[in-house]
């Protein structure tokens, strides 16, 4: 009973979604193009096979059953799990709720940006709603379940505090298991694990024994071998380098929250010790997206479609605002301490901080109403 009381919020989104994409699938399902076919392009153009995913989908032999996983259960989990991620870093219920609308109603072709700036137009709403494909979250194995499992591993692994031999080991395990669900999201998740595991441990000097270390090396070792075998090398360099990646994309996603997080370290009287250790697992996943970004621009590694329709999609690029979230909703102890006798910047950082502390029920309540209602407006009723 505590169980569920400690997660009512989490419980209340799972079965909201699980209502809508009961909804989507009974109006939407047959008159909609699906776009998830990932896991055949990967076996048939890499001549790579996922290999838990391709279980799991040559196991459900009932269309019907992939369906309803891919299109009602797993998405409606993933938002439970978003929930609990936004919640456990912000500890604020709105932010929480309105980030997690808006990562799980990501679409590809119909932006919910679009679905906004046709409010503000008052533009005909029904021709920006996402009523002609799925939501990008929809599809099994992949990105349903791949990305719930990226999600609820991500989770239980972000942790500093109570970091431990043992944890190590079992979280070391679950993120080499991720690489046979989805590569890129794995390999990402994996290589952020490595970094973030070789820093903690430098910080807490946690030692291990050389039986230890050898046993961990033998893991990865064991899992690229199985990974990677009959893997057709030559494709990772046979990526168009002639792609785009959009100056949108670079400034949003990239730019803005950095330099948002570099001013507030500025203005604000940040403790940067507590702002390393809380954040740096976020700042080491968006240097390794840029490394992808900027592999694949120069012809190596994954079309940028597939990097920026992924985790990144449902995940990272919301995250890395998060830290810029935290500070500037904290509480007002944190705004008093950082007041300075010059007016112009004390109005400026109470403005900031009403805005995003004190006042954000008044655009955050109706941007959330806004994404009820675009997720409306893309049922076919």
């Amino acid at each position: 009973m505590n169980l569920i009381k400690r997660n009512i919020i989490e419980l209340s989104i799972f079965f909201v979604f699980l209502l809508y994409f009961s909804a989507w699938f009974i109006f939407n399902n047959d008159n909609v193009a699906i776009n998830n076919d990932e896991l055949s392009y990967a076996i048939n153009y890499y001549n790579f096979t996922p290999h838990l995913s391709n279980f799991l989908n040559e196991l459900i032999q009932s269309k019907k059953l992939n369906l309803i996983l891919g299109s009602i259960l797993f998405p409606s989990l993933c938002a439970a799990i978003l929930y609990k991620i936004f919640y456990k870093i912000l500890q604020n219920t709105l932010w929480s709720v309105s980030l997690t609308l808006l990562s799980i109603l990501s679409s590809e072709s119909f932006p919910f940006i679009n679905f906004l700036k046709s409010v503000f137009t008052f533009s005909d709403l029904y021709n920006v709603a996402n009523r002609s494909e799925n939501f990008e979250i929809i599809g099994f194995p992949i990105p349903s379940f791949s990305i719930f499992c990226f999600l609820i591993t991500f989770y239980y692994s972000n942790r500093v505090i109570n970091l431990n031999k043992s944890f190590i080991f079992i979280a070391t395990s679950l993120w080499l298991i991720n690489t046979h669900i989805h590569p890129l999201d794995g390999l990402l998740g994996l290589s952020y694990w490595t970094m973030f595991v070789l820093i903690t441990v430098f910080l807490k000097k946690i030692s291990f024994s050389l039986k230890e270390i050898l046993l961990i090396l033998l893991m990865y070792v064991c899992n690229f071998l199985l990974l990677f075998i009959n893997f057709e090398v030559d494709t990772l360099t046979n990526i168009n380098p002639e792609q785009n990646f959009p100056l949108y994309s670079l400034l949003f996603y990239f730019i803005s929250p950095m330099t948002l997080i570099i001013l507030i370290n500025i203005f604000f009287k940040v403790d940067l010790y507590e702002f390393f250790i809380k954040f740096f697992p976020i700042y080491i996943l968006m240097v390794i997206e840029l490394c992808l970004i900027g592999l694949s621009l120069m012809g190596y590694g994954v079309d940028l479609q597939m990097l920026e329709n992924r985790i990144s999609l449902f995940l990272l690029h919301f995250l890395y605002y998060v830290p810029v979230i935290y500070y500037l909703n904290k509480d007002s102890i944190f705004y008093e301490n950082s007041l300075e006798k010059n007016i112009f910047f004390s109005l400026l950082k109470k403005s900031i901080y009403n805005l995003f502390s004190k006042y954000k029920a008044i655009y955050l309540v109706p941007f959330s109403i806004l994404l009820i209602t675009y997720a409306y407006l893309s049922l076919n009723i």
